[in-house]
């Protein structure tokens, strides 16, 4: 199992001291980092770390909190300036793996409009090192529309018409499966059908409808029997909510919890 800790490229003060505390710590095996449009003047420090450390990057791209919405074909031209800058910052971290979200349903379009229109920008965006996430199917985010590759069909159309990998997110595959009124056990069952890449990990409480992020053992996920499905080399990244702005302690609990479990 590799466990990954993931940050922010703006994380470039405390966060990032921590990771270099926690990695000689051996409390991590890579690092995964959100891009947040416009920080590119930061990529030096990220840059630096891996230099030093030898420590490996997965790359996340922008998504909904930042305007990224790659199911809306108006968003396409800011989409593709926004990807220039997570493309720069994998290639310079040296990152085989790009994870995207399928953004939302635009105002009045029908879903499987959106769907088409994510599979559309990701052919022209085109990255071998894409893997698409599986979202919630109800937003946190106070967003009047529906996220989109919520639920295994949907995700396996983008598999059959994109080359890309998929990273499955178990706390959204549960609050979509309950959202859709259906068991949040087959879908994951058919979530994991689809070979995913690598993992996002959080706790939730089981009949939630939507994502929590709360730290492991705080939710009623029986996270032993998921991890019991997994690859024994599993990529899993933690999601947990950060407690403090300055120490990184609580993802160290997390991740020594998830390696107990094992």
């Amino acid at each position: 199992m590799n466990i990954g800790l993931k940050l922010w490229s703006v994380n470039t003060d405390a966060y990032l001291r921590e990771a270099r505390r926690l990695y000689a710590e051996g409390a991590f095996d890579y690092l995964e980092l959100y891009v947040v449009p416009g920080s590119q003047e930061k990529l030096p420090y990220w840059e630096m770390l891996r230099k030093d450390l030898n420590l490996p990057f997965v790359i996340h791209a922008p998504h909904s909190l930042h305007g990224v919405n790659l199911a809306d074909a108006a968003n396409s031209a800011a989409n593709a300036k926004a990807f220039d800058e997570v493309k720069r910052f994998a290639d310079m971290l040296g990152a085989g793996k790009i994870i995207v979200h399928g953004g939302w349903c635009p105002e009045d379009d029908d879903p499987a409009i959106a769907i088409a229109q994510l599979i559309a920008q990701l052919k022209t965006l085109a990255d071998e090192r894409f893997l698409i996430e599986n979202k919630p199917y109800l937003p946190i985010n106070n967003l009047p529309q529906m996220l989109v590759g919520s639920t295994p069909d949907e995700i396996r159309s983008v598999l059959a018409a994109v080359k890309c990998g998929f990273c499955l997110d178990i706390g959204h595959a549960v609050a979509s499966a309950n959202a859709h009124d259906a068991d949040w056990r087959a879908w994951l069952a058919d979530f994991l059908s689809l070979r995913p890449s690598m993992f996002h990990l959080s706790d939730i409480h089981v009949d939630s409808r939507t994502d929590q992020h709360l730290h492991l053992g705080d939710g009623t996920l029986p996270i032993k029997e998921i991890l019991s499905r997994m690859p024994p080399d599993a990529c899993i990244s933690i999601e947990t909510k950060k407690n403090s702005e300055t120490s990184l302690e609580d993802f160290k609990v997390d991740a020594s919890c998830l390696k107990s479990w094992r």
